[in-house]
């Protein structure tokens, strides 16, 4: 039931051109900001420490999270840096680690991936009353919790200065969804851009 009402039987996810497993890489890349779980910030190295620089995660980060096979995840990130998805940088606390993350292409992807995603959720949903939506929040959330989400088991909320990027993303997906669900037109995500700006 649940495989079939998600999509997850589909050959590729929410009929983009990425597989599940590829769509899962392209989302930890675009995500996986900070150093691996198993890295406390005593272990960071100096420079990173010294300078707050931001980690991005290597390909092992990626498959520790995602517990891909190594030879597979490999085979997928050659397939995102031959597209121009993705691109490779040295760790500058580190020259051995090879840090990953999303050009503006590969992050132009994702947002498509995650706007695509939300429809299907929002197609999937919107037979559920207003009034149960809570409900049925509260019942996945324990779900996670029975099956052991790590994610389920710390809600702490992390207030942070804005990073590049977040106030586009915010004018991006605001103007995108009143698009989508009033026919708003592009004035108004110029005018959302000018609240930005100030």
């Amino acid at each position: 039931f649940y495989t079939r009402t998600v999509g997850l039987l589909d050959e590729t996810l929410t009929q983009s051109a990425f597989t599940l497993t590829e769509a899962r890489v392209l989302f930890e890349l675009g995500h996986l900001d900070r150093p691996a779980a198993c890295e406390t910030a005593g272990e960071r190295g100096f420079l990173a420490k010294a300078f707050h620089l931001e980690m991005g995660p290597t390909a092992s980060d990626i498959a520790r999270q995602l517990r891909v096979d190594a030879a597979y995840l490999t085979r997928i990130l050659r397939k995102f840096a031959s597209e121009g998805l993705t691109e490779t940088r040295t760790d500058p606390a580190d020259k051995r680690r090879r840090i990953l993350s999303l050009t503006a292409r590969g992050e132009a992807a994702l947002s498509g991936l995650q706007a695509a995603a939300d429809r299907d959720t929002a197609r999937l949903i919107e037979s559920v009353p207003d009034h149960r939506l809570q409900e049925l929040g509260s019942a996945l959330r324990k779900a996670g919790e029975l099956l052991g989400d790590p994610a389920c088991e710390n809600s702490e909320v992390t207030l942070r200065p804005h990073r590049v990027g977040d106030v586009g993303w915010v004018v991006q997906r605001q103007a995108q969804l009143y698009a989508e669900e009033y026919g708003w037109t592009i004035e108004f995500e110029a005018m959302l851009a000018e609240i930005g700006a100030d």
